[in-house]
């Protein structure tokens, strides 16, 4: 089991996704899982986006989410699985290492 989770709301993201994903995928810190909850009512190529990432990485985990009403209660579904989460915008900058400033 991962140390850490990491949860990406991910709605309409095409044009900040792959540098937010590569940003948390290239941190120092390794030890942990991307869950992107993916919005089903998005209409651009996120989920595209999403699934080149997660054929390629074994960390990465796409959630679909039925809307932004459904978010909190995912999140909760979530926390009970695992203990350390943690929470990340798709729009990041792409230079930071936050994960291992946090962890």
């Amino acid at each position: 089991m991962k140390k850490l989770n990491v949860i990406m709301a991910v709605y309409n993201a095409e044009k900040y996704l792959s540098e937010a994903v590569s940003s948390v995928l290239e941190q120092s810190f390794d030890d942990f899982l991307l869950l992107c909850m993916y919005e089903k009512t998005s209409n651009d190529a996120s989920l595209e986006i999403l699934n080149s990432f997660a054929a390629k990485d074994d960390r990465v985990k796409i959630i679909p989410n039925d809307g932004f009403e459904d978010r909190p209660e995912r999140f909760f579904q979530l926390r009970k699985r695992w203990v350390y989460l943690s929470t990340i915008n798709f729009d990041i900058d792409g230079g930071i290492q936050c994960l291992s400033e946090k962890w």
